[in-house]
């Protein structure tokens, strides 16, 4: 699953229906303070840290996966499966690797 965070600072997600990895694509000319501003007040993520980290809001991926039962616990696996790797923060996101990249 790929999130993709654009120039205009919103978030869309691409390959929704692959739940066996999960990365933040974002425009190489943008920075994790620009991130973490834009996509904190739309309830995307709580923040950006480390340069490399984007923290997700399990709830916003929820609303972007559908209504698919199968779906749904495909996600829900994902998510059990990043607490056993500890990549869930103190407010319950998930961990998503940033790719600096060219975004349209």
């Amino acid at each position: 699953m790929d999130i993709v965070f654009t120039s205009t600072g919103q978030l869309r997600v691409e390959r929704a229906q692959e739940f066996n990895s999960l990365r933040t694509l974002a425009p190489e000319d943008t920075n994790s303070s620009e991130m973490s501003r834009l996509a904190g007040p739309a309830g995307y993520a709580t923040e950006c840290a480390s340069g490399d980290v984007f923290w997700v809001s399990r709830d916003w991926l929820r609303q972007q996966v559908g209504s698919s039962p199968a779906d749904r616990a495909r996600l829900e696996a994902m998510f059990t499966y990043a607490e056993e790797k500890g990549w869930i923060g103190q407010n319950g996101e998930i961990r998503s690797h940033i790719e600096w990249t060219t975004v349209d």
